[in-house]
Parts: structure tokens; C-alpha cells; sequence
């Protein structure tokens, strides 16, 4: 593919125009340029509408044609090159027009001179110029110099791994009403999670212009991880993880994360139900219906109404729980409270309150009701080792049973763990024998049957099974154990009055109060519930 273009004849009866037409699909002449080029060199003895069809019917025919425009000039035309400069001064295009017959050319130096001579300092390409001068091509747009663009960067990104956007809105139930209780609201994370990770920014390059001016690419925002509390971060900087189990937020673009979730209001509608592995603070109430469930302890300043609340650890209400017969509590640790009312309670350590109405409260080692009011009066109140009061019972005759010491079902259990640890331990130790008998022969290099090799696999099995029996069973055993001691010294201890029409069991005794009695302690003798004094 070559343009169309044109080259000058001096001869001794005047200058000539030489034509020449495309090939290949290269764009023809242009006139404007061919006219621009001889008026530039003093030739103009011509008709424009002549020249033009000149043009035209070179196009048209394929072949070169040649036309008188003007004189005879006293010296030959040397080939030109004109320079274009883009705007953005990134880019010089040239452009040649061939010297007239037996005119001299550009050699590369002198091409090279000329463009320095329009101030290009950077870019000049030096293989196209070699290229052209072997290869020349006329009223073709060359690239000759090319700047160098500046390459954009980006931006520090991070990414974070837990749920940064939690969302409040309730999801439907399907019957249409709206549920309140299941809000995704808390992003859980584990201890050693990977919280954010950092890509560093990229500066981008810088570039260089025609002129060797320094192009800089745009400014880029750096980015940076700001660690916490309870956050570690990598040796390189660009990772946070959590120390934890807890929950994180996204405040400011900083991560923090906490091992307390703190609800600042009411837990209701506008948190839903609470399931976290940490500790839970609840600086409002806990309305009915809704539900506190945490590996951890829950505390709440307010009142529990008729919700269930379900800790691993302890359970601290600051004021109580006024439950109407729908509190559920239950902690794997102590339980302290101002008063409960209409509420099931049980605690996997004592229970310490100000007033216990209409309720069954368990406790594992001791309940003790102290304070102002200090009674218990209605429901049923048990606990492993001693309950202790104020007041027990009502003047106006309330159904009131208190529990002591360890249940019969719990004994019954208790000398069974017993039964089966003996029993499997004496399975167990038949067994070690005959499995190392079989062992041994086999590291020694013995074939085996094959029907006593399926034996050993089956006995190694079965020795599997019991040892893990065992050490269950013992687990269970140890702590009923524990439970046993404490039953030793059972006691329902009242500092103050307890009314007539209390029952009360410790252990395998019972006793129902006649009378009112005052400071005084009820005890086991073995077969009968005794009063003392304190």
C-alpha cells in the first residue's frame, strides 16, 4: 500500500509535475497539498481546474502522468520533510515530499537534525528513520518521535472479611408479618480470623515528553490498616487479624473488635434475638419474646421480661427479672440478680439475689437470698448445698418447696458411673494382654491367619471404644462426685422467719413446716430433716 504523490521535474522548457497514484488502497493525491507545494516553490503556471483533473484521471487510470506548472527553476528541488507536533506534545508526525529529479534526499542524520531543531529532545525514533531511508514513502504521515505516557496507579484498596455492611432490616416471616427477631446485626469473628487485607497503592510512572518535560501520572491515595484492641497485624503491614472471639465494626475505616457486644438500648425489635460468643452488655431492658443466647457472660442494667436468656458463663442482671411465667435463664456459671419473679432459673454455680417470687430457680452449689427484703416465697428453689434467707414461705400460705443436696435421681446415676467403670476398666485390662500378644508377634514378622488378623483389628476397635467410654464416664463421675461432698453439708439456712406450709427436702429427708419458726438452720440426720438454732 503506497499514497499517491507528486515530485518536480526542472528541465530546460520549464518545471514538471510528476504524478504518481496510489496503490494498494493508499489514499490519492490531494490537491490542496499539491498546490500548497508549488506555489511554496514558485510554480504556478498552471490552471487549478486543469491540475485538478490531472490528479482526478491519474487516480482513475492507475498510471503516473506528468504536467508543466511553471519556468524553469535555477536548482533542483532537495527532498522535504515537514513536522507535525500533537498537542499534547507526545507525538511528532512528519511527512516528505521527494526532491525533484536528480535532486538530493535527507540522510538520516540530517533527519534527525532537523527534528532536534524543533526543540525534541526525547523519543526520536531512530529505527523508523532508517526505515524510511530505505524504504521511502511521499505524503505518508510518519511517526518519528514518540514520548513516553505516564502509567496511572491505583489506589491502596482494602478488603475486609467479616460483614461490614450489616443490614437492620427484618426479613418476612411467611405468613406475611414482619420478623423482628432474627437480625443479622452482629459480624461474629473468630480468634486468629483474617479481618482486612491491604493491596498498597501504585504510584503509577512518570512519563516524558517531547521536550523531556517529566509527565506525573495522577496522585494515588495510600491506605493504612490502624490496629486495636484485641487486633494483631502482620509483619509486612498489610494484614489485621482478630486476637479474639468477638465481633467487629467498621467505624471510620477503622477496624475494631471487641470480645463484649454492648447493646446500647433495649434488646427488642430494633436488635432482635442475640447470639454472640463473647460477653453481652445490655444497657436497656430485655423485652418479652426475644432472646439472649452467648458463649460468654450476659449483663444486663435493666429488667428481663419474658425473654430466655442462655450464657456459658455467669449472668449479672443489675436490677432482675420479671418474667411472667415466660423468663427462661440459664448459665453455665453463677447467676446475680436483684429479684426474680416468674422465671425458671438454673445456674451451673450459686445464685445470689434480693427476692426469688413464683419461680424455679436450681443452682448446683448454693442459692443465697440476702439484702433488704432477702424472702422466697412461692415456686420451687433447689441447690446442691445450702439455700440460704431471710424469709421463706408467705403469712398467706404460698406453695414453697426448697430442694437441698443431691437428688435421688442423681445418686441413682452416680452409683451406676460408678457399676461401669469397674466393669469396663476390668474388660479393659483383659483385653491390653491379648492385643500385645498379637502386636508383638506381628513387629516380629509373623504371618498372621487371616481370620486372626481380623480379630486383632477388631479387639484394637473394641479396646478404642472402651478407653473412651472410660474417660467420659469418669468426666461424669468426678463431677457428681464433686456434688456428693457438698451434699454432706446440706443446709437450708433462715435468718430471718419462715412461715408455716414450706416443704422441705434434703436429700432423701423432707419435712413440711407447722409452725412459724425464726433464725434457725434445717438439716439432714439421715433419715429426718432437724431444726437448729443459727
Amino acid at each position: 500500500m503506497a499514497n499517491g504523490y507528486f515530485q518536480t521535474d526542472i528541465r530546460a522548457d520549464g518545471s514538471y509535475v510528476i504524478l504518481f497514484p496510489a496503490t494498494e488502497g493508499g489514499q490519492p493525491i490531494k490537491f490542496e497539498e499539491l498546490e500548497k507545494y508549488l506555489i511554496s516553490n514558485k510554480m504556478t503556471e498552471y490552471k487549478k481546474i486543469d491540475l485538478k483533473q490531472a490528479c482526478d484521471a491519474v487516480q482513475e487510470s492507475g498510471k503516473a502522468s506528468m504536467m508543466r506548472v511553471g519556468q524553469p527553476l535555477p536548482y533542483k528541488i532537495r527532498e522535504e520533510m515537514l513536522v507535525f507536533l500533537s498537542e499534547n506534545k507526545m507525538t511528532l508526525t512528519v511527512r516528505f515530499y521527494p526532491p525533484s529529479v536528480k535532486g538530493e534526499t535527507m540522510d538520516p542524520d540530517e533527519i534527525v537534525r532537523s527534528i532536534q531543531a524543533n526543540g525534541i529532545k526525547y523519543g526520536i525514533d531512530n529505527v523508523a528513520i532508517r526505515e524510511y531511508v530505505s524504504n521511502r514513502r511521499y505524503c505518508t504521515d510518519l511517526v518519528f518521535a514518540q514520548g513516553k505516557a505516564p502509567v496511572n496507579g491505583h489506589d491502596a484498596k482494602v478488603e475486609y472479611f467479616f460483614n461490614t455492611n450489616t443490614s437492620l432490616k427484618p426479613a418476612m416471616n411467611e405468613d406475611g408479618t414482619v420478623d423482628y427477631k432474627n437480625l443479622d446485626n452482629i459480624s461474629h469473628v473468630q480468634e486468629g480470623q483474617l479481618l482486612a487485607r491491604i493491596t498498597p497503592e501504585d504510584p503509577g510512572t512518570p512519563g516524558v515528553d517531547l521536550f523531556a518535560n517529566v509527565i506525573k501520572p495522577p496522585q494515588v491515595k495510600t491506605r493504612k490498616l490502624n490496629t486495636g484492641n484485641n487486633i494483631r497485624m502482620s509483619e509486612d503491614g498489610l494484614e489485621i487479624y482478630s486476637t479474639v472471639m468477638g465481633h467487629a465494626n467498621l467505624v471510620g475505616g477503622q477496624v475494631f473488635v471487641s470480645d463484649i457486644y454492648e447493646i446500647p438500648a433495649d434488646v427488642d425489635n430494633s436488635t432482635g434475638d442475640v447470639k454472640y460468643s463473647g460477653n453481652v452488655h445490655v444497657k436497656g431492658n430485655v423485652k418479652t419474646g426475644f432472646s439472649i443466647t452467648t458463649e460468654g457472660d450476659i449483663i444486663v442494667d435493666g429488667v428481663v421480661e419474658g425473654a430466655s436468656l442462655k450464657a456459658g458463663g455467669q449472668i449479672i442482671l443489675k436490677r432482675g427479672v420479671q418474667g411472667m411465667q415466660k423468663a427462661v435463664l440459664e448459665a453455665g456459671g453463677n447467676i446475680c440478680a436483684k429479684f426474680i419473679e416468674g422465671a425458671t432459673v438454673t445456674s451451673g454455680g450459686y445464685i445470689e439475689t434480693e427476692s426469688i417470687m413464683h419461680s424455679t430457680v436450681v443452682a448446683r452449689t448454693e442459692i443465697n437470698v440476702a439484702g433488704q427484703k432477702g424472702f422466697i416465697t412461692g415456686g420451687r428453689i433447689q441447690a446442691g448445698s445450702k439455700i440460704s434467707a431471710k424469709k421463706i414461705g408467705s403469712p398467706m400460705g404460698a406453695n414453697t418447696l426448697i430442694d437441698v443436696g443431691m437428688s435421688p435421681e442423681a445418686k441413682e446415676r452416680y452409683n451406676s458411673l460408678k457399676s461401669e467403670i469397674v466393669s469396663l476398666t476390668g474388660e479393659l485390662n483383659k483385653a491390653y494382654p491379648i492385643l500385645q500378644t498379637f502386636m508383638e508377634k506381628i513387629k516380629a514378622g509373623e504371618n498372621l491367619p487371616a481370620k486372626n488378623m481380623l480379630y486383632v483389628k477388631q479387639l484394637a476397635a473394641q479396646t478404642k471404644d472402651m478407653e473412651q467410654k472410660i474417660k467420659e464416664r469418669k468426666a461424669e463421675f468426678e463431677q457428681l462426685d464433686a456434688e456428693m461432698s457438698l451434699n454432706l453439708n446440706a443446709a437450708v439456712e433462715v435468718r430471718g422467719v419462715i412461715y408455716p406450709g414450706v416443704e422441705i427436702n434434703i436429700a432423701n429427708s423432707k419435712t413440711i413446716t407447722d409452725s412459724e419458726r425464726s433464725f434457725c438452720k434445717f438439716v439432714s440426720d439421715g433419715a429426718d430433716v432437724v431444726v437448729k438454732n443459727l
